[in-house]
């Protein structure tokens, strides 16, 4: 064996068996050499027919085959539908919208309501002492007048 040249990796001989370009520090003297690259060589040669023969279709599949060819065949030959057919439906769509953004309106803001109150800060602090001392807010009052002695009486 010739120890100048080294051995053929897979990829090397799946290049030299596909007419690809051959690595530079390689030579196809070494087969002659080398008997275990010459057996891979060998072996690849051999299988190379089973994996690029096609495959024969079946009965049916070749039907399909030919079922869809001739469709696309009739497609081809149809007219084109017209363009418009296919812009109404967009620009129904792009009217509605921009009928839509014309037609809106924005909510109107709610105006602030001031209230002027005249009162003086010694009515104010009155005021609110008031609220402060009660037990209860003012807003039960009627709800407590239901119940109170005087209304029971006049209910009976």
């Amino acid at each position: 064996m010739n120890m100048n040249t080294r051995h053929w990796n897979d990829n090397d001989l799946l290049d030299l068996l596909y007419g690809l370009d051959l690595a530079p520090d390689l030579s196809l003297a070494h087969f002659a050499s080398c008997p275990e690259c010459s057996a891979r060589w060998q072996a690849l040669e051999l299988r190379r027919p089973s994996v690029t023969e096609p495959l024969p279709l079946s009965n049916a599949a070749e039907q399909r085959l030919r079922a869809q060819r001739a469709a696309v065949l009739d497609r081809i030959g149809q007219p084109r539908t017209a363009w418009i057919r296919r812009a109404v439906p967009a620009g129904a769509a792009a009217f509605l919208f921009f009928i839509g953004i014309a037609l809106h309106q924005p909510m109107p803001q709610p105006t602030p309501q001031v209230v002027a109150v005249n009162l003086t800060d010694e009515q104010l602090f009155a005021e609110i002492a008031s609220v402060v001392d009660q037990d209860a807010p003012r807003a039960t009052d009627p709800i407590r007048g239901l119940f109170s002695e005087n209304s029971v009486k006049e209910a009976q």
